[in-house]
């Protein structure tokens, strides 16, 4: 049966030159960004925090700030909130990655991170809308006049010069009718999603005597000589103990990383897989599965895992995390081949080094490929416009991408690259009374520079 909702009048809730949809790490930046280059800016979020799958699903540690050459290849924004953790004790800064799929990580206090966004978000003068629901655009000639957004009050209307999406699911993109693509080219599925879990009581000395002891039990390309000297490890393999435990999870191995906390790991090894992100009644389904192996897993370590023996469940994420879904098609379409080449573009916003890094859909394993020479590839501008829509732009998640090479750039680090990169072109382009595809490229990155970004 469908329902025809009456007529109504939309109130205005709010106006503002650039309107950012989505508060995770890529719109947090992108707000901020905004904001400082003298836009008036407001930021909606469907949470009471920002930060996205840093707080809301715990996804750590940060990747990757470094290509595999040890270069930084991500600064500006991403550095300031790694440094404002710092004084606050929530992060202690980059440590190399021994599983060796990426060269550094960054573990951070996702609890801190949600203070840091927020003070980032006041001092530059945003106007942070919570517990707010993008539900609707309304387009007039191929421009967003407005948005509509649900609260506890009701429905009501954020008018904005320009728009970027930063849902992570390219929903402005969608509603506002901007091509988009979901999950590999040939069936359409999407990467599994992880529900994330912290233990604590651990007793790392344990873990690391027994890789020492048995390096084949673990990924080929670990880092063994770095695991007695980090002071924070990762961890890929029991590949043998895994296998003993015979759970009906489609993974071949665990995957966990310590904290900043002596003794506490967050795990990363619950693998959901065949559900649609953008489909409630799955991502229920997702959830409930996602809980259910977590508590396998959990006694798994518990039972055979070296230094687990003692371990206690300490918090499950409350969202599950989601590693790709629905992403524009831009006009300009990052491909696999950029990324192993490590292809540098005229309208460079931004780089990443991450590998391609493929959970598989169906079944078990990983699919990796290395970035030439262990260097990095620029992400263009265009990969952040949708096609049809001229006062748009979308960071993080959802931008133009393969579904390979989205594997790599999808991660945390280069997200916030993004976000600074797309928050900064929109109040450009909001100030000159431009569509977001006309603003002088060149202007763009010499002011990113100026802010410290690498392009």
């Amino acid at each position: 049966m469908e329902i025809i909702e009456p007529q109504r009048k939309t109130e205005i809730m709010a106006e503002a030159d650039v309107v950012v949809c989505g508060a995770g790490v890529a719109g947090a930046c992108a707000a901020v960004a905004s904001a400082r280059a003298g836009a008036s800016t407001i930021l909606i979020e469907r949470y009471g925090f920002a930060g996205g799958t840093a707080t809301a699903a715990m996804v750590g540690p940060i990747v990757t700030f470094h290509n595999k050459r040890g270069e930084k290849i991500v600064a500006g924004l991403a550095d300031e909130v790694i440094d404002r953790l710092k004084t606050k004790g929530g992060a202690k800064g980059h440590f190399r990655d021994t599983v060796g799929v990426a060269y550094s990580l960054t573990p951070v206090d996702s609890e801190i991170l949600k203070d840091v966004f927020a003070e980032m978000l006041k001092d530059s003068g945003v106007k942070f809308l919570t517990h707010t629901w993008f539900a609707g655009t309304m387009v007039e000639n191929n421009f967003i006049k407005a948005i509509f957004v649900e609260t506890k009050k009701g429905r009501f209307a954020v008018r904005g010069k320009d728009f970027i999406d930063a849902s992570g699911d390219a929903d402005v993109a969608c509603r506002a009718g901007a091509p988009t693509q979901k999950g590999r080219e040939s069936d359409n599925l999407n990467q599994p999603m992880t529900l994330i879990f912290k233990v604590g009581n651990v007793d790392i000395s344990k873990v690391r005597a027994y890789i020492k002891e048995n390096p084949q039990e673990f990924h080929h390309e670990t880092l063994f000589d770095e695991i007695e000297k980090q002071e924070i490890i990762g961890v890929s393999g029991f590949f043998s103990l895994w296998k003993e435990g015979n759970l009906p999870i489609p993974r071949d191995r665990l995957l966990f990383f310590s904290t900043l906390n002596e003794g506490e790991i967050l795990v990363n090894t619950v693998r959901v897989s065949g559900f649609d992100s953008l489909d409630p009644a799955q991502m229920a389904e997702a959830g409930n599965e996602g809980r259910k192996q977590m508590w396998m897993i959990y006694e798994l370590l518990k039972r055979k895992i070296p230094g687990f023996e003692n371990c206690r469940l300490a918090a499950s994420a409350p969202e599950i995390g989601v590693r790709e879904s629905r992403r524009i098609i831009g006009r300009y379409i990052l491909t696999a081949d950029d990324i192993v080449q490590g292809r540098n573009f005229p309208d460079c916003i931004a780089k990443g080094a991450f590998a391609i890094d493929i959970h598989k859909p169906v079944g078990k394993g990983i699919i990796s490929r290395d970035v030439a020479s262990g260097g990095a590839y620029d992400i263009p501008y265009r990969s952040l416009l949708p096609q049809k829509i001229e006062n748009l732009i979308a960071a993080g998640r959802c931008f133009s991408a393969e579904f390979e090479a989205h594997s790599s750039a999808r991660v945390q680090a280069t997200a916030m690259a993004m976000g600074q990169a797309a928050g900064t072109a929109a109040a450009l382009a909001a100030g000159a009374g431009l569509p977001c595809p006309e603003i002088d490229i060149k202007k763009l990155q010499a002011e990113l520079r100026s802010q410290g970004a690498i392009i």
